[in-house]
């Protein structure tokens, strides 16, 4: 295989979009278990299954939208809406991932697999159903975030809490209503040719919902700051309310609304993020 052939097949599987299975070691994180070998082996087991299994996820939704997808600016250039892969190669790809990475799984935790197929069953019902509708598939969007969560504390055997819960919830719509205003905006007069519930939508209402999610996000993950016995936990706020501007910024100067790419393509966000992680562990694991 050239390089040329391996960049289309990487970018068929998404690799880039792998970032947000890093949800899967957060229950770990929290629970101060993320040094202990058996959990951490157990959650990067399912990582990687997991992975494969999103990447074939992807494959078929990237086989269903192809005919839109070749009207968007940017997404016209997928490997399977460009043609550089035939619907029928993408398939036996995305069987042979899904059947592999499944595997994996189910090593890790019978108890992760069966959340992962529920990640499935949520992407198969908003790819042929609530993709169409408004909310529900901003809503669909933040539950696909809610499982990986799940599927990492089922993986490592420890427990998700209230507020972890919430707080991910509130922050994946966040991210979600970013990247319908951003498809809205961009679009213009085709949004509607590309994305049906678009017109469902106005960059307002849109600002609107954003704003409300990140305020209750902020809320919350303030809430768990002040909950942990330390006189400095709290000050992560402003780390954490620094990425969420950031992220507003973004959605709102046109530069993507892709939340996995700018994590990867955006300095500040990076940075926030790392110093975030980093403050957060040191304070859990060193009980300052």
């Amino acid at each position: 295989m050239d390089y040329n052939k391996l960049k289309i097949f990487l970018r068929l599987l998404r690799v880039k979009q792998y970032t947000k299975n890093l949800m899967l070691f957060i229950p770990i994180v929290f629970a101060r278990e993320i040094f202990h070998t058996k959990p951490f082996f157990h959650t990067a087991l399912a990582f990687l299954g997991f992975c494969l299994i999103t990447s074939s996820t992807y494959i078929l939704n990237d086989i269903i939208d192809a005919p839109k997808d070749r009207l968007h600016p940017k997404k016209k250039n997928r490997p399977i809406a460009k043609g550089d892969i035939s619907i029928k190669t993408a398939s036996v790809v995305g069987i042979f991932l899904f059947v592999v990475g499944s595997m994996l799984v189910i090593k890790a935790s019978i108890l992760a697999f069966g959340m992962s197929m529920v990640y499935v069953l949520n992407s198969f019902v908003y790819s042929f159903y609530f993709k169409k509708k408004q909310l529900f598939d901003v809503f669909f969007i933040a539950f696909g975030f809610l499982i990986r969560v799940y599927i990492g504390a089922f993986a490592s055997s420890v427990d998700v809490s209230p507020y972890l819960f919430l707080d991910m919830f509130f922050i994946s719509l966040y991210l979600g209503f970013g990247k319908r205003r951003y498809e809205l905006f961009t679009m213009e007069e085709k949004s509607q040719d590309f994305k049906e519930v678009l017109k469902y939508y106005s960059v307002y209402y849109l600002d609107q919902l954003m704003v409300i999610s990140a305020t209750l996000s902020l809320g919350i993950y303030a809430m768990y700051t002040l909950s942990v016995p330390s006189k400095i936990f709290f000050y992560s706020v402003i780390i954490a309310t620094f990425g969420i501007f950031r992220y507003y910024h973004i959605t709102h100067n046109l530069k993507s609304g892709e939340p996995s790419e700018e994590l990867l393509n955006d300095k500040l966000i990076l940075l926030s993020a790392v110093l975030l992680v980093l403050y957060d562990g040191v304070i859990l694991y060193f009980h300052f």
